[in-house]
């Protein structure tokens, strides 16, 4: 049963200072393989916390080089030497039953889009809208998207109009958006997503959910078809 486990949501190292929370990280099972997204600060201490077996972790994916995103990368592979690491860009790669894309899409932030037999997964480090990235992401089913301080919410709003994928989750969040509280920023933007819908003539049938450190989410639970047959469309 495919899922995805949000070990940390802090988007910055001064929101793990500031707050409770631990680093934006998550874990994608799904195809009986496993995947960890951005071992930042806290990642082992949550591994463990969750009881998940580093052993089982088949890749790590690292969308930057910062610290947020890798402090316990070096730890993490000591326990387990046969894993995959994936930190370049213009990298298609695949692990049976999994593809893997990812793609540069600003200063040396690297995208993922991630297929499986079910879905196909796209996250996001930075919200950063251009043709190109649309195009990239044009069959997501899922979108996870990092919202941290510099976040510009025009591009996030028109990113998710044009993408138009069944689910969204929201992490990666900076310290103003955790005062303001993540759920409320995500309720506002649906909120604007559909006042544009109706300018527009579009009914966006997008679910907005934040996530929380510790949240599991199952993708049996939404209506997510995959929009194309063959995975090989985009690797």
């Amino acid at each position: 049963m495919p899922k995805i486990i949000f070990l940390g949501t802090a988007g910055t190292l001064e929101t793990i200072n500031k707050t409770a929370k631990y680093s934006s990280s998550f874990i994608l099972e799904a195809d009986d393989k496993m995947l960890l997204f951005n071992p930042g600060p806290g990642t082992l201490v949550r591994l463990s916390q969750e009881k998940i077996d580093i052993e089982k972790i088949d890749a790590i994916l690292v969308s930057t080089e910062r610290l947020i995103n890798i402090n316990d990368l070096h730890a993490i592979s000591l326990h387990n030497r046969d894993l995959k690491i994936y930190s370049e860009s213009s990298m298609n790669h695949h692990i049976p039953n999994i593809d893997i894309k990812a793609i540069n899409v600003k200063e040396n932030k690297l995208a993922y889009i991630i297929g499986t037999s079910r879905f196909i997964l796209c996250h996001l480090p930075t919200v950063h809208y251009t043709k190109k990235l649309i195009e990239e992401f044009k069959d997501a089913n899922i979108l996870i998207i990092d919202c941290n301080d510099e976040l510009e919410k025009d591009n996030l709003i028109e990113l998710i109009e044009e993408v138009s994928p069944e689910l969204v989750i929201l992490t990666g969040f900076g310290l103003n958006i955790i005062k303001d509280d993540p759920l409320d920023f995500s309720r506002n933007l649906k909120k604007e997503l559909q006042e544009r819908g109706k300018v527009d003539g579009i009914h966006l049938k997008t679910q907005i959910i934040p996530a929380k450190d510790g949240m599991q989410l199952n993708t049996e639970h939404y209506n997510i078809r995959l929009k194309q047959k063959s995975l090989k469309g985009f690797v």
